[in-house]
Formats: structure tokens, C-alpha cells, sequence
């Protein structure tokens, strides 16, 4: 966790991407905005490790870690509420996704969706991290809902809307390329 905030805080303040080693920055720079928005940008350069581990993930974070001392609880408690507020997202997305579903009872068909997500252990453990797990599920979620209401009534703003949406899901974890080999077969 303490890794991806770093991360997000450099790319807001600097627009330097190579820091984004190991995951694409949407997701990072998301849980970076309260953090940006509480404090003014460093004036000093983010990182000092030295140009063969400049950017090195975990390496960074223990430099924020200690360079971030006094105020780190508070900057993570910030930058966790993003993560939470896209879980409880996640949610409402398939709240609605499941009344679609469902012609008979559609208001029960949500509230079981969206309480099993919610309610959900990986969720619970994850939307409260700043880490990509829980955006990632979202912004799949959400590019797999677009793309449904797409095939249902083909029209440009939907496809582009889902174009979008697949873009984003691009931009939160390297796991949603398994989204083109889906989208091909649906």
C-alpha cells in the first residue's frame, strides 16, 4: 500500500509517469487528489535514492515513509477514502447492473448484488488500501457495463462511452487486458 501513494503524489505534482513501474497511474493519482489538495507540492525533488534506483516502487515508498513522518497516518487516512468511495461505487454500478436482470423484483435483485459486494471479504479488506484492486474492479465493471448497454442498443454515444470505459479500466491495473479477449467474445 504505502508504495502507491508516492507514486500518485509524484505524478499529480511533477507529471513524471516513470514512476508508474508496476501499475498503470489512474488508480494512483485517483488516491492521490485528497493527499495534493491537503498540502502544497514539495518544492525539493519527490525522490533521492540515487539514479540507478530512482525509480524503484517499494524504495520510494520507504523514502516517503520517512520523509512523510509527521503527517503519514493522515495523508493514508486521505487517500483512503478515494478507495473506499470507489468501492461503495462498485456497489451502486451493480445495484444497477442487477436490475436490469431481474423484470419481477428489480429493487431486490440490487440490494443482493450490491449487499454482496459490499459485504464482500475481498472488498472489505481492499477498498480500505490505497492500493489498484478495488479501482480495478470498478473501472472492469464499469467498462463491462457500458459494453452490455452498448450491445443492447448499438449507438455512437454508447460506443464511445464504452470505448472510454475500456480505456479507463486500462489506466487502473494491467489485469483488464483480459477485458478485449471478453469484449471479443461477447
Amino acid at each position: 500500500e504505502f508504495g502507491h501513494l508516492p507514486v500518485g503524489i509524484n505524478l499529480l505534482t511533477t507529471g513524471d509517469f516513470d514512476y508508474c513501474v508496476l501499475n498503470p497511474p489512474l488508480m494512483n493519482a485517483l488516491s492521490a487528489l485528497p493527499v495534493v489538495a491537503l498540502q502544497s507540492p514539495p518544492t525539493d525533488p519527490a525522490w533521492s535514492l540515487g539514479t540507478d534506483r530512482k525509480y524503484e516502487f517499494w524504495d520510494n515508498g520507504y523514502v516517503f515513509m520517512v520523509r512523510r513522518a509527521a503527517d503519514y497516518q493522515k495523508l493514508f487516512v486521505a487517500s483512503r477514502c478515494v478507495t473506499v468511495l470507489i468501492g461503495v461505487l462498485l456497489g451502486v454500478l451493480l445495484f444497477f447492473w442487477a436490475r436490469l436482470f431481474e423484470v419481477r423484483r428489480p429493487a431486490l435483485a440490487g440490494l443482493l448484488a450490491a449487499g454482496m459486494t459490499w459485504f464482500s471479504p475481498n472488498i472489505l479488506a481492499h477498498a480500505r488500501l490505497v492500493t489498484t484492486d478495488v479501482g480495478a474492479a470498478f473501472f472492469i465493471a464499469l467498462s463491462l457495463f457500458c459494453f452490455h448497454l452498448f450491445l443492447n442498443r448499438s449507438n455512437t454515444r454508447r460506443m464511445l462511452l464504452a470505448g472510454v470505459t475500456l480505456g479507463l479500466a486500462q489506466l487502473v491495473k494491467c489485469t483488464a487486458l483480459f477485458l478485449y479477449p471478453v469484449l471479443i467474445v461477447l
